[in-house]
């Protein structure tokens, strides 16, 4: 009986593994440009913008109309088990976020091209990268992840926390600018 059930457990993690998809998707380089409807006020585009990134859960940290930018803070990635978040948009990803810290921001730029106005949207991924803690008694592990331990190699390294640039989520860009342009 115990074969069976982990036979059958063995198939269930292959095939939540297959349904996320295994291969990483294709990361952009150019610009995600798109053309915005000539009949908005840029109040309207503006404030339509401010609206998609919240709904994504993108918190904008800052907004220049001067020169038509808004940045928003990094937030922490979608998890397989968080279906109601929207920041991730491609099932791979939503695997990696599962697997790795990984957080995301976003970057809205509109630019004036003759009498009609442009959106570019980026969105950065970073994976969180830091030793990991050293933990040789049960004690330990309670200040394991407070970072008061040394690290793996014996440094001291307190709460320096590294993110590393993973690209840009291609996915995410292509949704944000479909719904700041509809």
């Amino acid at each position: 009986m115990r074969s069976f059930a982990g036979i059958a457990i063995t198939a269930i993690a292959a095939g939540m593994a297959a349904s996320m998809g295994c291969q990483q998707p294709a990361r952009p380089t150019e610009p995600t440009l798109s053309d915005l409807a000539p009949d908005q006020t840029p109040d309207d585009i503006w404030d339509r913008t401010l609206s998609v990134l919240k709904e994504h859960g993108f918190v904008p940290d800052s907004q220049d109309r001067a020169n038509g930018r808004i940045t928003t803070l990094p937030t922490t990635s979608k998890q397989w088990h968080e279906p109601w978040r929207k920041d991730v948009d491609d099932k791979y990803d939503v695997m990696m976020a599962s697997l790795h810290t990984i957080r995301r921001s976003a970057i809205v730029q509109f630019l004036r091209e003759s009498n009609r106005w442009r959106v570019d949207v980026t969105v950065r991924i970073e994976q969180l990268s830091e030793p990991e803690p050293q933990m040789t008694t049960a004690s330990s592990v309670l200040h394991g992840f407070t970072g008061s331990l040394p690290d793996s190699q014996g440094r001291r390294t307190g709460s320096m926390r590294r993110w590393r640039d993973m690209g840009r989520d291609g996915a995410m860009e292509s949704r944000l600018i479909r719904e700041i342009a509809s």
